[in-house]
């Protein structure tokens, strides 16, 4: 073989390996891939803002391959419910996270719900996670020691803690915290089916888990991962949810009409239809105390 063949092999075969590894670079699934995590935030407080500029960053460190959609809303009071539908507007993943800006997980249990709710899909059966059992409130001490860490690698709650690293530790049950649905996984389609969030929810309080019951009424009722959920501390107007107020919000518990509505709609497909169709004509434009009674 003289010097001119062996020199024209070596370039061919280093074209061919180049292209195998971009090849392999462009098909390569990093985690996270296919899915949206829909983020509704308002930076009201210096401290909110901090939690969450932390927590993006932690979510890329987590899922690089997901898809980050902050969406917020302009009303006073805050209508967390119609920054979700416009992130959702946006998505692109055939996976929706609905996705609390101060609260986070381990980003292989939402991988684990992505892959699962994939197989379920491709069966012919439906499946959408609240994936958590345990709920971790973090004191302001505790907060500060992951705001402070690394993103890439923070001090990780996800075991029992020493009481003076949380508020509370509560469990779920298959039904969802009773506290709130922080963390929603679910395939595109089942967001559809149930039809949107409500944008008749302004405030604090009710809009999370009345979309659960939705969901789990109109689509299938949902499944849990033996998992905890910490929740960052940041200031709060209000001490408990009976008075628990948001920005610009004249009194406490202006959704409990609301919420009561869905929570009796629990499990009776054509009475949750009904209060689905209700709103969808609603523009979130419209004044929030229209919905106040």
């Amino acid at each position: 073989m003289t010097w001119e063949q062996l020199l024209t092999y070596t370039l061919v075969f280093a074209v061919f390996a180049a292209i195998a590894i971009v090849y392999a670079f462009k098909t390569h699934k990093r985690a996270g891939h296919g899915i949206s995590l829909l983020v509704p935030f308002r930076a009201d407080n210096e401290r909110r803002e901090q939690t969450w500029n932390w927590l993006k960053r932690y979510w890329e460190s987590e899922l690089p391959g997901a898809e980050i959609i902050v969406s917020t809303d302009d009303h006073i009071p805050f209508c967390k419910t119609a920054a979700v539908n416009k992130a959702a507007a946006k998505a692109k993943g055939d996976i929706l996270v609905i996705l609390d800006a101060d609260c986070y997980l381990a980003g292989d249990v939402i991988e684990y719900c992505a892959n699962e709710i994939r197989k379920e899909r491709g069966r012919g059966n439906r499946l959408w996670f609240m994936p958590y059992r345990n709920f971790y409130r973090l004191t302001e001490m505790a907060s500060l020691e992951i705001l402070n860490s690394d993103p890439k690698d923070p001090p990780r709650f996800f075991a029992a803690q020493p009481d003076s690293y949380k508020l509370e530790k509560t469990n779920a049950t298959n039904l969802g915290h009773w506290f709130g649905a922080l963390i929603q996984i679910m395939p595109r389609e089942a967001f559809t089916i149930a039809g949107k969030m409500d944008t008749r929810f302004y405030g604090w309080g009710g809009e999370d888990v009345a979309f659960m019951h939705a969901l789990d009424t109109l689509y299938i009722p949902h499944k849990t991962v033996p998992s905890g959920v910490i929740h960052l501390w940041h200031p709060s107007i209000g001490t408990s949810a009976k008075d628990r107020k948001w920005y610009g919000q004249d009194r406490p518990g202006i959704n409990s009409n609301l919420a009561s509505r869905y929570h009796r709609a629990m499990g009776d497909a054509g009475r949750m239809s009904e209060l689905v169709e209700s709103h969808k004509d609603i523009l979130p434009t419209d004044t929030p105390e229209r919905f106040y009674e």
